[in-house]
């Protein structure tokens, strides 16, 4: 459950090794939107390869101090190291790791006879701190864009690292990777057209006047269903050609606060089509944007209706997106794709100029990597707006939710696990609930009370609750107007495995906000809030709820209340696939996640808790002193063992003779490294080399390796290494694994076995 591995997204080979069956034709908004964005990205190519060369000539470095730590301890403590509560210690941590390799410590045992052999070493280790220190300044003065989030970005644009237009520049350039190349992801609708002069705009403020705040010169994507002036060159159509080119009077609401606080609208991302309430079609599907996509899978749903907001958040197209929820459209996205998503209580964020589906359920929230950033994103779009009454009912002041961010906030507290809210389908799979079970004993040892069952005395009523009285767009200029252009435009709004509009055609049936949607709005309140959450938190004297996030989300949705999503796990490689037309979900390696769930205007405790269980799953829980000792005699443990019993390959035929072991480059974590040919290339014009791992089978089964070895296949990589490039797969024969990397021949002065 290590955080850091589970959030590490860096997908261009992955994206480009995913084909995409489903979306061969280009829909009629694709040139629209390669029109648009042409000549954003002819102005930023300079600029972002100069970026990526920055980028990549530290990683290398940066990779030494992540993947030394993660490799040991099996959870991602690169964090651990950067806090500035350790500083000089911490420090010295770093160069020490960096310095003590495995090869280090092989060369010790081999001069251990010799007395003066360790005081060179130590002289050695002292003379170059100096010379280190330089170089990790360096290379942290360049962060991963695809990982940073909002603090690391603002301390870099801040300290002049790199500007706002570089920014936009380089996130520009990754939508163009894998939005409608590569992967194609499909998440990303519209590109602005202003936004790098936006950034420059923005940029000139920040070395006149100083930033605005948090969020200054900070690219943020919106849903589609969220109005931007037109005079921008965005539309807002909710996904449909039916409100294509489409004029609105005004910035939504959440906007207005996103410009006001020096945020960059970067574009629109894709979504279920009017928020998947036109019918029962695959998620994230709309007719203007095509099938989106999770990055976790070919056919991986992406969830929705804030599909391509959680798709773009998890594979760093962006570091903030906001989404909309009615019931699940927040919450769902967040879980397959593996990212954090706050569902607001309703009336926490202006929903003025945002496409409604249901005025007592719908909600504004953010998407983002992590509960920090999430938690800065609803500080700014939380507050009043006089254009949604809603909101003026909410409690003064709005609370700096970054403030809820405490590692301890789950001591104390009573979580209640409302068993049967669970549905069936989801019960049935194993692998949630073991994750779910094991995500309640870390909860425990955070000094959380669970208690379990705390049952909803409404449950079976919510299961049963027919959802046919909906509140939808007017598309054109009415309901029926709506159902006739998409029938009158079949073959761009009802494709084949996309043609149901039952939920419009429902909904034109009925007769508005009526007695009877009166009645049905109270009885969902009923059910959701004073029957349901409430009751049970008062029952049992409860500070929160917790849920596995799949098909648990009506009834927080019905009441209104809030919920704070955040990573969980992954489906096993076993998983059996579920399809749902062309996208499936569960499947092997997609994610899921983990919900809680509070009353009304609870977020900032809800943060806090989901915070401190982040974190819990995100480092390790050790000292970094510990840390270290720990790293040290691993490392002299591992590399005698990988020495002293594993045989040497060298100048063997492996895997079926389909490889031949030329030179052994280093002893790794828990095995050797070899360089080796592949004799039979797909062109033999070509002489082709790889990296290959040799793992005794033993040491392989622990839940550290599955970990790791499910992440690289899943991102494609390894290491930031310039020789190993990309991930091919992990094969047994006889008594031993063989991880196989593809290898470019180069210069490097760095050893082969940090991976």
């Amino acid at each position: 459950m290590g955080r850091k591995h589970r959030k590490t997204q860096k997908q261009k080979k992955a994206a480009k090794n995913r084909a995409n069956n489903a979306n061969e034709k280009e829909t009629f908004a694709d040139g629209e939107y390669r029109a648009r964005s042409q000549q954003a990205r002819e102005f930023s190519d300079e600029m972002y390869r100069r970026l990526e060369l920055q980028r990549l000539n530290c990683q290398a470095w940066e990779a030494y101090v992540q993947e030394e730590v993660d490799i040991y301890t099996g959870s991602g403590a690169y964090n651990i190291i950067l806090k500035e509560s350790l500083g000089v210690l911490a420090t010295l941590g770093v160069l020490l790791v960096l310095l003590f390799t495995d090869e280090v410590f092989i060369k010790l045992f081999e001069f251990q006879s010799h007395p003066n052999a360790i005081f060179s070493v130590w002289w050695t280790i002292v003379g170059a701190l100096g010379t280190f220190t330089g170089v990790l300044k360096f290379c942290h003065s360049f962060l991963d864009l695809y990982e940073a989030g909002i603090v690391e970005l603002q301390a870099a644009l801040d300290a002049g690292r790199f500007t706002s237009v570089d920014l936009v520049t380089a996130y520009l350039a990754r939508i163009e990777e894998v939005n409608l190349h590569g992967a194609e992801l499909r998440a990303v609708l519209q590109v602005s057209p202003v936004a790098l002069d936006a950034a420059a705009i923005l940029d000139e403020e920040r070395q006149r006047s100083g930033k605005r705040g948090v969020l200054h010169g900070i690219p943020v994507l919106l849903k589609d269903n969220m109005a931007t002036l037109p005079s921008e060159g965005l539309g807002t159509t909710a996904g449909s050609h039916a409100l294509y080119n489409s004029i609105v009077p005004d910035d939504a609401g959440v906007v207005k606060r996103l410009r006001n606080a020096g945020a960059i609208i970067l574009g629109k991302a894709n979504m279920s089509e009017f928020a998947h309430f036109r019918g029962p079609v695959p998620s994230g599907w709309s007719g203007l944007g095509g099938q989106c996509k999770s990055a976790y899978h070919p056919k991986g749903s992406p969830g929705g209706s804030s599909s391509g907001s959680g798709v773009a958040a998890s594979v760093g197209l962006v570091t903030v997106t906001l989404g909309t929820e009615t019931d699940g459209s927040i919450t769902s996205p967040s879980a397959n794709n593996n990212v954090v998503g706050i569902k607001p209580t309703v009336g926490l964020t202006s929903r003025a100029g945002v496409l409604p589906i249901a005025a007592a359920q719908d909600t504004v929230g953010p998407m983002t990597r992590t509960v920090q950033d999430a938690a800065i994103v609803l500080s700014v779009i939380a507050g009043e707006d006089p254009n949604d009454r809603r909101t003026l009912s909410q409690p003064h002041p709005v609370p700096d939710y970054s403030k809820a961010l405490d590692v301890n906030a789950l001591r104390g507290k009573r979580i209640g696990v409302p068993r049967s809210s669970i549905p069936s389908d989801t019960i049935d799979v194993q692998s949630i609930l073991s994750a779910f079970d094991e995500s309640l004993r870390i909860m425990e040892s955070l000094g959380a009370t669970i208690v379990d069952p705390a049952n909803l005395p409404s449950a079976e009523e919510i299961k049963g609750l027919n959802p046919a009285l909906k509140e939808v767009p007017t598309g054109v200029r009415t309901l029926a107007d709506l159902i006739q252009f998409n029938i009158d435009h079949a073959e761009l709004e009802l494709p084949e495995g996309y043609s149901n509009q039952g939920i419009l055609i429902d909904s034109e049936a009925t007769n508005g906000r009526d007695e009877a949607y009166g009645k049905a709005l109270a009885r969902n309140l009923e059910l959701g809030a004073t029957r349901g959450i409430d009751a049970a938190l008062k029952e049992y004297k409860l500070d929160a709820l917790v849920l596995p996030a799949r098909d648990t989300t009506t009834p927080a949705a019905i009441a209104g209340y809030p919920t704070v999503t955040v990573p969980l796990g992954f489906f096993p490689e076993d998983e059996p696939v579920k399809y749902d037309g062309n996208i499936a979900y569960p499947a092997p390696d997609m994610p899921f996640g983990l919900s809680f769930i509070g009353t009304a205007f609870d977020e900032y405790a809800l943060i806090g808790m989901a915070y401190a269980f982040e974190q819990k799953t995100k480092d390790i829980s050790i000292s970094l002193l510990l840390l270290y000792a720990g790293r040290f005699y691993l490392i002299i443990m591992v590399t005698v063992k990988a020495t002293s019993c594993m045989p040497d390959f060298t100048s063997q035929e492996i895997l079926n003779g389909r490889f031949h072991i030329l030179d052994f480059l280093g002893a790794g974590a828990y095995g050797k490294v070899y360089k080796a040919l592949d004799n039979y290339p797909k062109s033999f014009s070509s002489t082709r080399y790889y990296a290959i791992k040799v793992l005794l089978k033993a040491d392989t089964q622990s839940r550290d390796y599955e970990m790791q070895l499910r992440e690289l296949k899943l991102q494609k990589k390894v290491s930031h290494h310039p020789n190993i490039v990309t991930f091919c797969g992990a094969f047994e024969e006889n008594d031993f694994v063989f991880v196989v990397l593809e290898y470019c021949e180069g210069s490097s002065s760095h050893p082969m076995s940090r991976f």
